[in-house]
């Protein structure tokens, strides 16, 4: 299946949701359990290079920025995405498709991630994609797509209303293969909560302990560790 990614599509999506962008970035039990894993996994040194794959909006690399002290870098097809990250983040930013080559030599990042992209492509795709992101790793990439488990929201999506034409959930046992015959070391894939962004806004909600959301086995969300 071919997954609609035409530059104009992603434009009017920055302008349109930039606002509710922001507020998932507050609000999400998934998107904060993200952040305390990869603070759990990865030591903070001196110098790091960061760089990310659909870089758009720019919260993802501004926390990095923030908790790593890092050069930041990073890639979109969105010349509006572009443009709101600049305003975020002091970095490095290129206008192009994720799916060819980038001009950086081998190993020049410690960390590579793509948060929220791979499920917008096809097989070959997200084989391009990641076949760049571990070629300029150092040691560190990280991914997070849909989970494909029997009650996330997208599985019920599409019982309901057929196949999501602008991304799909991946399974577990296919998330890894996008590595095979690579030299890693270790790989961990963890499920991060369900993608539910306002429950904290909600009046009564917000009072209740919900923490049980951000490790939910049946997680719309999954995050992926691969160490070179």
């Amino acid at each position: 299946m071919i997954m609609k990614l035409e530059k104009e599509n992603w434009n009017k999506k920055w302008q349109k949701e930039w606002e509710r962008y922001v507020k998932i970035w507050n609000n999400s039990y998934s998107w904060k359990r993200m952040r305390e894993e990869i603070s759990k996994r990865i030591v903070k040194k001196q110098k790091m290079k960061i760089f990310e794959f659909g870089c758009g909006g720019g919260k993802w690399l501004e926390w990095f920025k923030r908790a790593y002290s890092a050069d930041v870098y990073g890639i979109d097809n969105s010349k509006v995405g572009i443009t709101l990250t600049e305003r975020l983040v002091k970095g490095h930013f290129i206008l192009g498709d994720v799916r060819k080559k980038t001009k950086f030599k081998d190993n020049n990042f410690d960390i590579v991630f793509a948060f929220g992209l791979l499920e917008h492509f096809d097989d070959d795709g997200i084989r391009k994609i990641t076949d760049e992101m571990y070629r300029i790793s150092k040691e560190w990439i990280i991914i997070s797509t849909p989970n494909r488990s029997k009650y996330s929201f997208l599985t019920i999506y599409e019982r309901i209303f057929g196949k999501c034409k602008s991304e799909r959930a991946i399974e577990l046992r296919q998330f890894a293969s996008f590595f095979r015959n690579k030299k890693i070391k270790h790989i961990e894939i963890i499920p991060c909560g369900l993608f539910i962004p306002y429950l904290r806004n909600n009046k009564f909600l917000s009072k209740l302990n919900l923490k049980f959301l951000e490790s939910f086995k049946t997680s719309d969300n999954i995050i992926m560790f691969v160490k070179k």
